[in-house]
């Protein structure tokens, strides 16, 4: 086992740890960060820099799915892209994409008539 391995092993078991999760589980009320639901939360580290000196800004709580969510991103090529973020630009696309394909199919009304543009009006 590797020494930092070690150090954070031990550190999760200090009190100084549970001092300081309970007053990061206190700021977030006790509600995930990233999906807003109460419950079961879990601290999660955004950066080990300081570990076992942590400022209130290192670590947020996180729901047990979007913890896991969060790590398995940590995975893969754009760790950086949260998961909610990456679903609500696929979503924003999405409803654009429909927005636009029910605006083109959309029957004009009978009474209303396309104006065609200056230029294409015949000139006499």
């Amino acid at each position: 086992m590797g020494e930092f391995s070690q150090f954070y092993r031990d550190y999760m078991q200090s009190a100084a740890w549970r001092t300081y999760r309970r007053q990061v589980l206190t700021r977030d009320k006790g509600r995930c960060r990233q999906c807003r639901r109460r419950g079961p939360v879990d601290v999660h580290h955004l950066t080990y820099e300081r570990l076992g000196h942590e400022r209130l800004a290192d670590c947020i709580t996180l729901c047990p799915t979007c913890h896991a969510a969060r790590h398995s991103h940590m995975h893969q090529p754009h760790a950086a892209a949260s998961g909610m973020g990456c679903l609500v630009l696929l979503v924003a696309v999405v409803l654009g994409l429909v927005v636009l394909f029910l605006a083109s199919r959309q029957p004009s009304h009978p009474s209303v008539r396309p104006v065609a543009p200056k230029s294409a009006v015949p000139r006499r």
